[in-house]
C-alpha cells in the first residue's frame, strides 16, 4: 500500500481516480474498490473480469500479475495510474513505457510497504522494490506519440513539497 500522502500527490498531479483495482479493505486508497480476491467490502471481485472502461483507475497489482494487468489494459479503453516496481529488466517494462503518456514518477523509498494481497504482508527491504508510478492513456497507442514528443528522463521523485528530477 502506498502512503496516503504519496497517493494524494499523484492524484493532485494526474487527477483523482474513480476506482481502485487490485485492492482490499485493508489497503484501498479510494472507494469503490475492486478486489482481486474475495473481500466482503469490495464493490466488485476480480479486477480481470471487471470492465475497466470508462473508469479512471488506480492500480497497484500484485507483482506477479503485472504482465497480465498490462495485457488487460491493452485490450481496453481506460485511463489510469499504475504503480509497479522499477524493474527495467522485466519483459513487461518496455511495453509499459510505450503506454505511458506523462513523465513517470519514482516514488520515495519506504523502509517497508504493504504488498497488495488478501492478508497484507510486509515487503522485503526497500532496495529490492523501488516503486514507480505511470499515467496510462485511454488509448494505449497514445504512449507512442508522447514518447516522440518528450524525450526527457522519465523519473521524478515525489517528495513532501517538491519534485526533483533525478
Amino acid at each position: 500500500m502506498l502512503e496516503p500522502k504519496v497517493f494524494s500527490r499523484l492524484a493532485k498531479l494526474w487527477g483523482m481516480p474513480d476506482i481502485d483495482l487490485f485492492a482490499s479493505s485493508l489497503n484501498k486508497q479510494i472507494t469503490p474498490f475492486v478486489s482481486w480476491k474475495e473481500d466482503v467490502n469490495a464493490s466488485f471481485i476480480d479486477a480481470f473480469s471487471f470492465r475497466w472502461s470508462p473508469h479512471f483507475f488506480y492500480a497497484f497489482p500484485p507483482f506477479s500479475m503485472i504482465a497480465r494487468c498490462l495485457k488487460k489494459y491493452a485490450r481496453t479503453i481506460a485511463k489510469g495510474i499504475l504503480i509497479v516496481p522499477n524493474w527495467p529488466t522485466q519483459a513487461w517494462y518496455t511495453k509499459l513505457l510505450k503506454m505511458t503518456i506523462d513523465t513517470s514518477r519514482l516514488l520515495p523509498p519506504k523502509k517497508n510497504f504493504t504488498l497488495p494481497s488478501r492478508k497484507p504482508t510486509i515487503s522485503p527491504p526497500r532496495n529490492k522494490h523501488q516503486l514507480i508510478a505511470f499515467l496510462l492513456s485511454e488509448r494505449p497507442s497514445d504512449g507512442k506519440v508522447y514518447k516522440k514528443k518528450d524525450l526527457r528522463h522519465y523519473f521524478i521523485i515525489v517528495e513532501n513539497k517538491h519534485e526533483k528530477a533525478v
